[in-house]
């Protein structure tokens, strides 16, 4: 007679948070919903303050500032992309580095463009032919990528916010003085 399934421990809601900080595919889901919040505020707040500005119902002086910060918050956008982009092909390139430096134990040896055009699984694959060596640096390189994008993240965005804000209120400031 076969044993009926364990039953399935309940976990405490408080235990939630620190489960999703971990999944991939909460991160992908908060990433999407932001984006989709952004582009909604683009495509329908902006043209519509154009036209509220356009029919006179707002003035100029109530709709620049608007204007003005939703530009500076893209350009802190752009940039933090920007970034995290030039930290993950430098990471590509260290890898590159380091698989280029030894031959694999089988197969044959991976072309430059193939590396930086690899995705984690196909990384995966291809590291399993190399010496321990080389996935040690890979290792150590993929670990300093992502103390940077932390770095950069929780650092550097801030930072650089507070920075593009401030500019943003001088401006503001000289413009309606």
């Amino acid at each position: 007679m076969p044993s009926a399934p364990e039953p399935t421990p309940q976990k405490s809601p408080w235990n939630w948070p620190a489960e999703w900080a971990v999944e991939r595919a909460f991160w992908r889901e908060v990433g999407t919903r932001t984006i989709a919040g952004i582009l909604t505020i683009l495509i329908l707040g902006v043209p519509g303050l154009i036209y509220l500005l356009g029919f006179g119902l707002l003035t100029f002086g109530q709709v620049a500032p608007i204007l003005i910060g939703l530009g500076l918050s893209t350009l802190v956008l752009v940039s933090y992309v920007l970034v995290l982009r030039r930290i993950r092909r430098k990471e590509r390139l260290e890898l590159l580095r380091a698989l280029l430096d030894e031959q694999p134990i089988s197969g044959s040896p991976v072309s430059p463009e193939d590396v930086l055009a690899f995705s984690t699984q196909q990384m995966r694959e291809v590291l399993s032919r190399y010496p321990t060596r080389s996935q040690a640096d890979v290792t150590n390189a993929a670990k300093a990528s992502l103390r940077k994008q932390i770095i950069t993240t929780v650092v550097g965005l801030p930072i650089f916010s507070v920075l593009v804000t401030s500019v943003a209120a001088y401006l503001a400031y000289l413009w309606f003085r």
